[in-house]
């Protein structure tokens, strides 16, 4: 308190009051409360804080087994005209176990493994695979590569293991018809792309995959390729068996053949006729061949002696190995035509009694001398 007179003092609440003017001045403070922080009965904290004044949190408590859910009432953001306790709310953990199946594939049962179990949620668990000698590993289920690889337990699970041989071999219907070339990428798993291609042996050709496709080369998942075999089968040959004449003679079937099998032929003249040879030349009657292609076998036959025949102008016409002898004919012409009908010989006047012409392919030829005489030959060579 002041007056014109200087400073006036007061003792509780009074004062004397002087021979002048008097002015009275109140001063104020903010009252302060207590914030109390209460799990159950236990005091985790208490803060005083003046009246408006902002509020700070504590730290959120911990209890095992128990998830903190906040405070009862919630703490104010600025402090009330009065104290305040709050009351921790908690809420018990429930802990959930789960199960992880680790195991190898049916498909590729070329290694173990090792993890799996039952684990609280949130667990780690490390999962191992571990190829046979001469193969590799090839993936999980889930398609991860990772090998150890760690997992985070959160739900059941079956996770399977695959493995592949380090060198993929299809195999084939017959080892001696063929072999399957496999280009394989690096790191493979079951479901990498590899080229297959199936090389067949001489004498051999491929027919088809196991699951009826005919492609080669071929791209596939290893997945496909390990359960595929080639299939190879052995070239086959058709054997044609003709007779040049069939009144004169028959001759045995031909038919389609494996290669490599041997096989009769035969030729049968019918009566007044006789077996010449084949159109290769051999005589041999029946005849046994090894089948090793496409090929046809003709028959020659003539009469029982059509290889030396004399007409009535005594012009004499025979063969003899791959000659042709023309005798008696003197100061005529001679023409000698194959089968086909082609002129091969062409001679407009023989000077000699004799003369004798080289025929280098055999078979049976047309010989016409002169206007009148046409005789039919067979050839053979040396």
């Amino acid at each position: 308190m002041t007056s014109a007179l200087g400073d006036v003092t007061a003792t509780n609440n009074s004062f004397v009051m002087p021979a002048a003017d008097v002015t009275v001045s109140a001063t104020f403070e903010p009252n302060s409360y207590v914030l109390t922080y209460m799990d159950g009965e236990e005091v985790l904290a208490s803060e005083t804080y003046e009246f408006g004044a902002a509020v700070t949190p504590i730290e959120d408590p911990v209890k095992e087994g128990y998830a903190f859910m906040g405070w009862e009432p919630e703490v104010p953001a600025t402090m009330p005209d009065s104290d305040v306790t709050v009351y921790a709310q908690w809420q018990a953990i429930v802990v959930e176990n789960f199960t992880i199946a680790v195991n190898v594939s049916d498909e590729t049962p070329w290694g173990t493994v090792t993890g799996g179990g039952t684990f609280a949620y949130g667990a780690a668990d490390t999962l191992v695979a571990t190829p046979f000698e001469n193969y590799v590993f090839a993936g999980w289920s889930d398609n991860s590569i990772d090998n150890p690889r760690v997992i985070t337990v959160t739900q059941d699970s079956t996770i399977t293991a695959y493995f592949i041989p380090e060198e993929i071999v299809i195999p084939v219907n017959d080892s001696l018809a063929g072999t399957v070339d496999v280009i394989v990428p690096e790191h493979a798993t079951l479901d990498s792309l590899v080229t297959i291609t199936a090389v067949p042996e001489p004498h051999y050709h491929f027919v088809s995959w196991s699951d009826g496709n005919t492609e080669n080369p071929r791209t596939v998942t290893v997945r496909e390729a390990l359960v595929l075999t080639a299939i190879f089968a052995i070239d086959q040959h058709t054997i044609t068996v003709l007779s040049n004449d069939e009144n004169m003679g028959t001759v045995s079937v031909g038919g389609t053949y494996d290669y490599g099998t041997e096989i009769s032929i035969s030729a049968d003249a019918r009566e007044g006729y006789r077996f010449v040879m084949w159109n290769d030349s051999n005589t041999d009657n029946p005849r046994t061949i090894v089948v090793e292609q496409d090929i046809t076998f003709i028959a020659y036959f003539e009469v029982a002696d059509g290889i030396h025949e004399v007409d009535e102008n005594n012009i004499n016409i025979y063969s003899y190995d791959n000659q042709i002898f023309v005798v008696n004919a003197g100061g005529l012409s001679v023409e000698i035509f194959d089968m086909s009908g082609r002129l091969i010989v062409s001679e407009s006047r023989i000077t000699t009694s004799e003369r004798n012409y080289t025929i280098y392919a055999p078979g049976i030829y047309l010989v016409k001398v002169g206007e009148s005489v046409v005789k039919k030959v067979t050839v053979l060579t040396k």
